[in-house]
């Protein structure tokens, strides 16, 4: 079965999103469009797409800044 062609760029965005996560990466909207070859716009065109790359972001951001004490 073929993807889509939004099929394909989800699935190149997911995978830019986890690759980003594993190096421990910065994930912002310019980053995940640069690992996964694919422009910017599309990713803000695409509330679904900027939705799952702004979640990463976030939790990202909230996994560096918690600090858990004994």
């Amino acid at each position: 079965m073929l993807m889509t062609a939004r099929e394909d760029t989800y699935q190149k965005v997911r995978t830019a999103l986890e690759e980003l996560a594993y190096e421990g990466a910065a994930i912002t909207v310019k980053a995940v469009a640069k690992q996964a070859g694919i422009a910017r716009a599309t990713l803000y065109n695409d509330v679904e797409l900027l939705d799952l790359v702004q979640g990463f972001e976030m939790q990202q951001q909230f996994s560096s800044s918690t600090v858990f004490t004994g």
